[in-house]
């Protein structure tokens, strides 16, 4: 199982390729489907919380050569 690794000043990440994606497909879909004020009681997550994840989930894309 291939895993991907990535590390910053705020996050440390390890998950295999089909996690990612999983992850990708689903930070993609989560704006359109829930408006920002239902994102936290549905997530945990704030609205701009969940636009970090996507920045930092692009610049591993950007590393590892996957295309968002």
């Amino acid at each position: 199982m291939k895993l991907i690794e990535f590390r910053n000043d705020e996050v440390s990440l390890s998950m295999s390729v089909s996690e990612f994606n999983f992850l990708r497909e689903a930070l993609r879909e989560l704006p359109q489907a829930v408006s920002r004020e239902k994102l936290p009681t549905l997530t945990g997550f704030t609205h701009e919380q969940v636009k970090k994840m996507k920045t930092q989930l692009r610049g591993i894309a950007e590393e590892i050569n996957v295309d968002l």
